[in-house]
């Protein structure tokens, strides 16, 4: 009935920590924002509302039981939504500073265009994975002019003292371009200045390969620029950095698929 999220409280009648969750999500998005989206022809809306339309329809048609509650199928929509929505609570839960509460204000703000929604949703999700490891986020102030540019946030794990500077690239979904680009993601990314340990997170924004297939897999493929990287010319001048790629290839495009 009741949930903190760092400095606010939010009361409801919510039978489960999902249910919180989508009350949350719709809040920080803001009600204005999505009645205004909800105005337009379905066509035109943000692409998060195709997710939301997911949830609705499975909701819809799961059976409620004794307790009240209903078992809904986790599918390709649900988890688009529920997982945006508690990587967001875990920002903001996090957001110990002034500085950290701007850079969630911004996040929020890009994740409603709908042009830098997949964009803004890799940062959050590569943010949400390094919290639920137990590190802590100091992000940087993109306004402070920095040679070769910023990263997104240091992560520094509070019992050893390791810290990481993280960078995120994202091809998006559905561009036209057939490969990959991982070499020049992450040749971008290592040209950046940082004495830290450099965590970059790639994600791939692939649809038509699956990990585990023995041709076209997207992991093998990516790999593979990566070591085409490794041996390039300028291999040599670029420092040491842990590449982790994934490939959520946006969740709209697995529920127009079917899944």
């Amino acid at each position: 009935r009741m949930v903190a999220v760092r400095n606010t409280l939010f009361t409801g009648d919510w039978k489960t920590f999902p249910d919180f969750l989508l009350h949350y999500l719709k809040e920080r998005m803001g009600r204005d924002w999505g009645q205004g989206e909800l105005a337009k022809p379905e066509a035109e809306r943000h692409q998060l509302f195709a997710l939301l339309a997911a949830v609705s329809r499975e909701l819809d048609q799961a059976p409620v039981q004794a307790d009240g509650t209903k078992a809904a199928r986790m599918t390709g929509g649900c988890h688009g939504v529920l997982s945006l929505a508690y990587d967001l609570y875990l920002i903001e839960h996090h957001a110990e500073d002034a500085r950290a509460q701007e850079e969630f204000q911004d996040l929020l703000r890009r994740l409603r265009m709908d042009d830098q929604f997949l964009g803004a949703r890799h940062e959050a999700r590569a943010a949400g994975i390094l919290l639920r490891a137990g590190f802590t986020l100091e992000w940087e102030d993109e306004r402070v002019r920095q040679k070769g540019g910023h990263g997104e946030f240091v992560a520094r794990h509070p019992d050893t003292g390791r810290a990481f500077w993280v960078e995120c690239k994202a091809r998006q979904a559905g561009e036209p371009d057939a490969r990959l680009r991982v070499g020049s993601m992450v040749r971008a990314a290592l040209k950046k200045a940082t004495d830290l340990e450099r965590l970059v997170f790639v994600e791939l924004g692939k649809g038509d390969g699956a990990e585990g297939e023995e041709e076209g897999a997207w992991a093998g493929s990516a790999i593979n620029q990566l070591r085409l990287l490794e041996e390039s010319a300028d291999a040599a001048d670029l420092p040491p950095a842990l590449v982790l790629f994934s490939n959520y290839q946006g969740e709209v495009e697995a529920l127009l698929a079917g899944h």
